[in-house]
């Protein structure tokens, strides 16, 4: 680190990057966005990006590890302050796909090339921590419930993470699906989802 930075003007630059590559990444994507593209916007030297970030990939990896820990925070207090039920369950899950574009990075994630460039060039040990920390996985909350008898204690919890999976991949196909009945259908699946999770949830 350049010896004339201090702690506080580290954290400055570092934002100013963080801020940069969030609306460059945004508008151009992952492979249109150079090094100099994210340091000019930030205001510094080109050479200076490599003091605080290995590489572009790993910046854009950061970006999206907060909007995702932001979406799951989100869906877990959504979830915690409500009634357990298969209708509150799936109103949850379905507000938070439809969420989705709000998220720019996510969704091109999902919608374009973005996904096979990234996982190319980030560390190994970087894609490993990430799967460990799954967006869809509700593990902590699946094992309370079941501890409780509220869920299907014989249901995997990696099933219900894929499940919840194949659901976020409908933003992919929504011209496919057909854009007329997307909302429809992804509420039908998500409740479907929620009634085989929830005991008895047929007929609450």
């Amino acid at each position: 680190m350049p010896r004339g930075f201090n702690a506080n003007e580290k954290e400055f630059i570092r934002d100013k990057l963080l801020s940069a590559a969030r609306e460059l990444f945004s508008s151009l994507g992952l492979k249109k966005t150079s090094i100099k593209d994210l340091t000019g916007k930030a205001g510094i030297a080109q050479g200076t990006f490599y003091n605080f970030f290995e590489s572009k990939e790993v910046i854009y990896f950061l970006l999206l590890e907060q909007d995702e820990k932001e979406i799951k925070q989100n869906v877990i207090n959504k979830l915690m302050s409500k009634e357990i039920t298969p209708s509150n369950f799936a109103n949850v899950i379905y507000t938070t796909v439809k969420q989705i574009e709000n998220y720019p990075l996510i969704r091109r994630l999902y919608t374009t090339e973005e996904y096979e460039l990234l996982v190319r060039k980030l560390p190994n040990e970087l894609l490993k921590e990430h799967s460990e920390n799954d967006i869809l996985s509700l593990n902590p909350l699946l094992d309370q419930w079941k501890n409780k008898g509220e869920v299907d204690a014989n249901l995997s919890n990696e099933v219900v993470t894929s499940a919840l999976r194949a659901l976020f991949l409908m933003t992919i196909h929504k011209r496919e699906i057909g854009e007329d009945v997307y909302d429809q259908s992804l509420q039908f699946l998500a409740e479907g989802i929620a009634l085989r999770l929830f005991k008895g949830g047929e007929n609450t």
